[in-house]
């Protein structure tokens, strides 16, 4: 059987109050990453940690393995992902910086859209 998606766990680290914004902008760039074509028709999944709130995790579906490369060379895309960078206090770092990620069964707080 041939596997045509591929999941991403994206985590970002947000302050609480610029938390909104950072989230429209996610919504906006799930948007861009639609009309690419680049995502499954499944919903992006958004969770915060309950440790730290400051923490926010995504899972994406990507229609398959070669999305995510398409998405970097997008300039939409890239104009989405460089406003998600002006607001974050960090992202793009590995799931290992998430608290949870070090308990075997790892909850997390639903984002509300």
């Amino acid at each position: 059987m041939a596997i045509t998606t591929q999941y991403m766990i994206a985590s970002y680290r947000v302050k609480p109050a610029d938390q909104n914004k950072f989230l429209n902008e996610l919504q906006s760039t799930e948007t861009a990453y639609q009309k690419a074509g680049l995502l499954s028709d499944k919903s992006i999944i958004r969770m915060t940690s309950r440790v730290d709130p400051e923490f926010i995790i995504e899972i994406i579906e990507w229609i398959d393995s070669q999305a995510f490369a398409a998405a970097q060379e997008n300039s939409d895309i890239l104009g989405h992902w460089g406003r998600l960078e002006e607001i974050w206090l960090d992202g793009g770092f590995g799931f290992d910086h998430v608290p949870e990620s070090k308990n075997p069964w790892a909850t997390f707080n639903p984002l509300a859209e």
